[in-house]
């Protein structure tokens, strides 16, 4: 183990971020930067126990990831935080939409649009470095009109609460699409049950976070035991 993982919540900082104390937390994370809120350096978190507040309780993932700190803090064995992870990974397709999909505000978003007079789509183009939940909130607005929901349905407007997702490959070429929660057309709705990529999601919200824990405690990757023992036979 690189750095000690109990009670100093420098520590702890070093054991998330697996960089030397002082280093820069990451911004516009909903854990890294509410955990950071809630506990300056000065506070001691007590072992094995981060606070419920610091993680949005309508995500999945970002439980999971406080349960994982917990198991570490709380000295666990690695093969049993292994199992923890991969079996998560693999209800992940049983969560409900809202439980796994990010949620967020958008703002700017007809000013990334991009003038094309001869696409002749429904689908918008948009200027380089356009966010990403900024292009769900376009393909929202896309497939209102793609399914011709445009009298029934309101778009998705700035200053707006979406959750967005990822998606499959798939027919009309969208890579992520978002929702509003309510009042959104069910054509949408089940082309995003169809599409929807949980295992980028995944990738996405915890590979990194989990990486830089394991990596800091010299454990290498999670080990799906089942697949090895599987491989064996």
């Amino acid at each position: 183990m690189k750095v000690s993982v109990r009670n100093e919540y420098g520590q702890l900082k070093s054991i998330i971020l697996g960089r030397p104390e002082g280093a820069t937390w990451p911004t516009g994370d909903i854990f890294f930067d509410r955990m950071l809120e809630l506990n300056p350096y000065k506070r001691k978190i007590t072992k094995g126990k981060v606070p419920e507040e610091v993680i949005d309780e309508s995500r999945k993932d970002m439980l999971h990831l406080k349960d994982v700190l917990e198991d570490i803090l709380a000295d666990v064995p690695k093969d049993k935080i292994d199992h923890r992870i991969t079996r998560f990974r693999k209800n992940m397709k049983l969560n409900q939409l809202d439980e796994i999909s990010s949620p967020t505000g958008v703002k700017g978003i007809w000013k990334y649009l991009k003038k094309d007079d001869e696409n002749s789509s429904v689908f918008s183009v948009f200027h380089k470095g356009t966010p990403v939940h900024v292009k769900a909130a376009l393909a929202y607005n896309d497939l209102i009109k793609y399914f011709k929901q445009d009298k029934k349905y309101g778009f998705i407007n700035d200053g707006d609460k979406i959750r967005w997702v990822y998606l499959k490959p798939n027919s009309l070429g969208l890579k992520v699409v978002a929702y509003k929660g309510y009042e959104d057309p069910p054509e949408i709705m089940n082309y995003i049950d169809e599409h929807i990529d949980h295992d980028k999601i995944y990738g996405q919200a915890m590979t990194k976070k989990l990486q830089m824990f394991y990596d800091c405690l010299d454990w290498g990757k999670p080990v799906d035991e089942e697949q090895s023992i599987e491989r064996f036979f």
